[in-house]
């Protein structure tokens, strides 16, 4: 048996389906570990040949993943959560079976696709995983919530190389805001509770931090961050991405020239990466240094295939070329240069079909042309996908859709 996919439920009967019938074509064993469920998940389980196996929940995520791997019998394990489905190349079974025995296991890319708490943009974000991993009793996975693999493979001396075409989508979208408000509080309490054990511990202090970003508190979130940021911060990945997130607080504050003096700072330390660069182009926009803004998303990368693991840092993948090229396009078309911005926005659809943004450019610049028929087709498109967008009500009312 080659691949046990495996998932951990407990009332997910509404995304379960879809996510197990993803890996019909890659799964040898379908395992579901539910924790008690009382809706049909179970029942869906069953559907779709999956092997269920129960637990009582201990309030420990990775405990119950470690269940998963000891109950697996495949040589290869893959991870997904009931509300992600699988996007990966045809032809890794193949590849698994070749794999080198030095590999331990891949680092892949999820698709975070969720709704901005503040505009209700609908945004995809790239975010790094060990997710598919060799069965080895060796690698189990660390803290009960935000649970990682990652240290465990390393330990042991297995290699973790980087999966660059296969993509887990994460369904963030398909929660009302009181769900993952909810979730986010259990978070913290587990957060708070594994803090208690081991109060230095790096990675749950800036998970913590980002918890409660997520949950309003920025003041307490820049707090947090600032901690991180210290040189006494022994992990450079945690530090780059402690000063990026950091920089995006102080630029809410009002406080660009601090902001910017953290994202040099994360550079200098990882001048590989994405996320400060992004960051840094988002600060010229926002102060209408249109041509530095355009530099400094050119520096960011548009492919997973540029990056090695120990080059990432949490929060940082890559950009998608969709959204790198609707910034260049926001760039000329507040520059003036409608009819390029314009190229912009249609070569992001070429990527992208559906990015929301481009088709928010593209009828910005129908109406500068004069084009309302056109704006309002692009604005209604907006509308099918994006109907939450804090935006879209002014642009309907000026397209007269």
């Amino acid at each position: 048996m080659l691949v046990s996919v495996c998932v951990i439920t407990r009332n997910e009967e509404r995304l379960l389906g879809q996510c197990l019938a993803s890996v019909a074509g890659l799964a040898d064993e379908l395992l579901v570990v539910d924790s008690g469920s009382t809706d049909a998940t179970v029942a869906v389980a069953r559907q779709h040949g999956a092997r269920v196996h129960h637990i009582e929940w201990r309030h420990d995520y990775a405990w119950a993943r470690n269940v998963a791997i000891e109950q697996a019998r495949g040589a290869w394990i893959l991870f997904l959560d009931a509300d992600e489905y699988w996007q990966g190349p045809a032809d890794l079974r193949r590849r698994l079976a070749r794999t080198p025995a030095a590999v331990g296991g891949f680092l892949l890319e999820r698709a975070d696709v969720y709704l901005d708490l503040d505009s209700g943009k609908r945004m995809l974000r790239p975010v790094g995983l060990v997710r598919l991993f060799r069965r080895d009793a060796r690698f189990r996975f660390r803290y009960a919530v935000h649970e990682q693999l990652n240290s465990s493979l390393t330990e042991a001396g297995a290699r973790i190389e980087v999966l660059p075409d296969a993509r887990i989508v994460h369904q963030i979208y398909a929660h009302d805001a009181a769900f993952l408000q909810a979730k986010q509080r259990r978070y913290l309490q587990l957060l708070d509770a594994e803090l208690a054990r081991q109060p230095t511990d790096e990675w749950l202090r800036y998970q913590r931090a980002k918890t409660v970003w997520f949950l309003q508190d920025k003041p307490q979130a820049l707090h947090l961050f600032e901690a991180l940021t210290a040189p006494i911060t022994r992990s450079v990945i945690i530090r780059c991405s402690a000063l990026c997130n950091a920089a995006i607080l102080l630029l809410e504050q009002g406080q660009p020239a601090a902001a910017e003096a953290r994202l040099q700072e994360s550079l200098a330390l990882n001048p590989q990466q994405s996320l400060a660069h992004l960051i840094l182009g988002d600060l010229h926009y926002a102060a209408r240094r249109y041509g530095l803004a355009a530099r400094a998303y050119l520096r960011t990368s548009t492919s997973l295939r540029r990056l090695a693991f120990d080059q990432i840092i949490p929060g940082d993948l890559y950009l998608y070329p969709s959204e790198q090229r609707y910034k260049l396009g926001c760039c000329l078309l507040a520059a003036g240069r409608p009819r390029l911005a314009e190229a912009f926005f249609r070569w992001a659809r070429r990527h992208e079909a559906d990015h929301v943004g481009s088709l928010y450019g593209l009828a910005l610049v129908r109406l500068l042309r004069r084009d309302v028929p056109a704006a309002r087709r692009y604005a209604q498109e907006l509308q099918r996908l994006n109907p939450e967008w804090q935006q879209l009500p002014a642009l309907l009312r000026r397209t007269g859709a």
